[in-house]
This record gives structure tokens, sequence and C-alpha cells, in this order.
């Protein structure tokens, strides 16, 4: 399959990115294989290409958002079937999603609504996850006894989100 990737580490202004052939990326059981469809790209990409090279004879396949539609899915994968539209955020320790297919664990992964185009959709994952995460990683709703709380920078892709999910999560009276 294609892929763009580099070997060693490098100035953003030197683009030594190329296209080219990799192996099929190895499912784990809770994996699924997503075939790319579009591609956020964020800054920590930018960091890693400036700070990490390839091992000797390897390359760096970069790309942590990403949506698609799931081709293939491992033994333990749950909630997911061939087919469906998805989002999700890769882990750094494995090939990223700038290629045609991505292996990822489907815990970081998401269905995404008809109406949300694959563009849309890859934009949005590290910033949901990390509103998703600061908010609810032990809990499925606010504390009880918490009526407010004060996003700083809510402005922004993370506090736009988390505003988002407190209000979605919020207590019907």
């Amino acid at each position: 399959m294609k892929a763009l990737a580099y070997e060693k580490a490098h100035a953003l202004d030197a683009f030594a990115i190329d296209l080219v052939e990799v192996a099929e990326p190895r499912l784990r059981d809770g994996d699924l294989l997503v075939e790319v469809r579009a591609i956020g790209i964020n800054p920590g990409e930018a960091a890693i290409r400036k700070t990490r090279s390839a091992e000797p004879g390897g390359r760096v396949v970069l790309g942590w958002e990403f949506a698609g539609v799931v081709v293939a899915h491992g033994p333990a994968a749950t909630g997911f079937a061939i087919g469906d539209r998805v989002m999700g955020t890769g882990d750094i320790t494995r090939d990223g999603c700038w290629a045609e297919r991505v292996a990822v664990d489907h815990e970081v992964v998401a269905k995404i609504a008809d109406d949300l185009t694959f563009t849309d959709a890859a934009s949005l994952p590290i910033g949901i996850l990390t509103a998703w995460e600061a908010l609810f990683r032990d809990q499925h709703t606010v504390p009880a006894g918490v009526g407010r709380v004060l996003v700083i920078g809510g402005a922004g892709g993370v506090g736009s989100t988390a505003t988002q999910l407190l209000k979605a999560r919020r207590p019907r009276s």
C-alpha cells in the first residue's frame, strides 16, 4: 500500500517526505483496519518530524487523526462492522494514518454521522478525545454537586468541544 513517510528527522521547510510502498498494517486482536479517506494534521506531527528519525533501514509514517471506513477487524474489536464510517486517533508507537489504511485500537475510534463529511470528521478526534478525557475519564457525567464548570480557553478546539460535551451531558430538569 502507499504511504507518506520519511527516514530522518528534518525541518518542516525541507519537506523530506516521500510517497512509498509499505506493508499492510498487521491487526492486533482489538484493532480495526480502516481505509483512510481523510486525515487531520496537527502540531504534534510537526514536532515529531523535527525530532524523530526512523530506526536504521526504517521509515516513519505520521498521522494520528483520521476518518475512513472499516475494512477489517480483529477478534476482540467490538462495536464496529465492516463498512462503518469512523474517525479516530492513532498510536504514536505505530504507523500513522498518512497511508491508504491504518490499524488502530477500536477503543480510540468512533462512528461518524452520515451527514458529517470525512474531511470534517478527520479534524475532530484529538480535540474531542482530549476534552472527553479531561471531563469524563473516570465517570460519565460531571460529579454530583457540580453545577458549573469553568472552561479556560473555551474558544479553542479543545475548549469549545468541552463546552459542547458539558452541555450535552448536563442533567435535564
